[in-house]
C-alpha cells in the first residue's frame, strides 16, 4: 500500500489490487485494536483504499506505516 493523501491524523492509502488482504474487514476492523494511537479504519474496496484516523504522532503514523507493510497484501 501507499499513501496517497495524508492530513495530521488522517491517512489514506491505496492497494494495488481490489483483492488486497489489507482490504477487508475482519483487518479493517481489528487494525485500532493492533497498534496503540489508532481511532478507526475504514475502506473504500471501490477506490481500492484504506483511511486510518489516528492521534497525530508522528511514531503511531510509523506505526501504522509498518503494521501495513508486515501484513501480506
Amino acid at each position: 500500500m501507499r499513501v496517497v493523501h495524508e492530513v495530521p491524523g488522517r491517512l489514506r492509502l491505496r492497494a494495488r489490487s481490489p483483492f488486497d488482504s489489507r482490504l477487508r474487514p475482519e483487518f479493517v476492523d481489528r487494525l485500532p485494536e493492533r497498534a496503540s494511537g489508532i481511532t478507526s479504519a475504514r475502506a473504500n474496496w471501490a477506490a481500492r483504499s484504506l483511511i486510518v484516523r489516528h492521534d497525530g504522532r508522528p511514531a503511531t503514523r510509523a506505526a501504522v506505516l509498518a503494521l501495513l507493510a508486515a501484513t501480506p497484501a
